[in-house]
């Protein structure tokens, strides 16, 4: 099964899709989030370009966040994307002066 959440998290939106799946090996864990990086074997890998995770972690970053990748073998895999949260206009601090030299 497939559970997606979301929540405030310390000023910042975090979302995590988890997953009960067969999980991710740790060797394999620590390449993803790479471009065409994949997990599994052969038949596994055959399924996808391995652009998924790292086009996340690559919009998140280019936002101010970041994405992590939790996985046990046999228990399921979760990816968490944190956020900033941005500020009405009206509420945000005033802008700092810029000089001119």
């Amino acid at each position: 099964s497939v559970t997606v959440t979301a929540q405030a998290s310390g000023g910042g939106l975090e979302l995590i899709v988890a997953d009960t799946g067969m999980g991710i090996a740790p060797a394999d864990l620590e390449r993803l989030g790479r471009p065409f990086e994949q997990a599994g074997d052969a038949e596994q890998r055959k399924s996808g370009s391995g652009l998924g995770l790292s086009l996340v972690r690559a919009f998140a970053t280019l936002h101010g966040g970041e994405m992590s990748i939790e996985s046990t073998v046999g228990g399921g895999t979760a990816v968490t994307v944190r956020m900033p949260v941005l500020i009405p206009q009206d509420e945000a601090p005033p802008a700092p002066a810029v000089s001119e030299a």
